[in-house]
Order: C-alpha cells, then structure tokens, then sequence
C-alpha cells in the first residue's frame, strides 16, 4: 500500500509495518507470517519484501532511488501510456 504524508516518514513507516505484523501474529498466530518491504517506490518496495521472506521487514532507503514523483518515473509512465 502506498503511504503519504507523514506515514512516508522512515521512522513512522517501520512503526506502523511492525504494528502490522503484531497484529497478524496476535490474529491469526504463528501459522501465518508476512513480509513488508518499505522504499520510494512500489517497484522497490516489492523487492525489498522478497528479500526476508518468509517473515521479514526490510527499509531501502538508498540515495538515487527514483520515486513516484521524478522525472524518471514521470517519464517511464509516459511511454507506457503512448
């Protein structure tokens, strides 16, 4: 899911993926485990959560990495469109 505002913050992102986690664990117990990849974008972020699986919780956050607003993403979306 993609977050905004204040819930892009590094710090605020890891808290709520960790809530999220403990909440599936006290739901649903041990039989059931997910991973959350946190980055600048949907790409990167999918990447990021094959990286621990099966229960695994990773941050990229690497300099350079384009997000949904550059222009690189601008671009790519442009002539995906044409």
């Amino acid at each position: 899911m993609p977050l905004r505002g204040k819930w892009r913050e590094p710090e605020t992102a890891l808290r709520l993926a960790r809530d999220i986690k403990a909440r599936i664990a006290a739901t649903v117990g041990p039989c059931m485990r997910s991973s959350i990849g946190i980055a600048p974008n949907g790409f990167l972020a999918k990447t990021a959560s094959d990286m621990q699986k099966p229960d695994g919780l990773v941050l990229r956050r690497r300099p350079g990495y384009p997000d949904e607003n550059s222009s690189a993403s601008k671009l790519g979306g442009f002539l995906r469109h044409r």
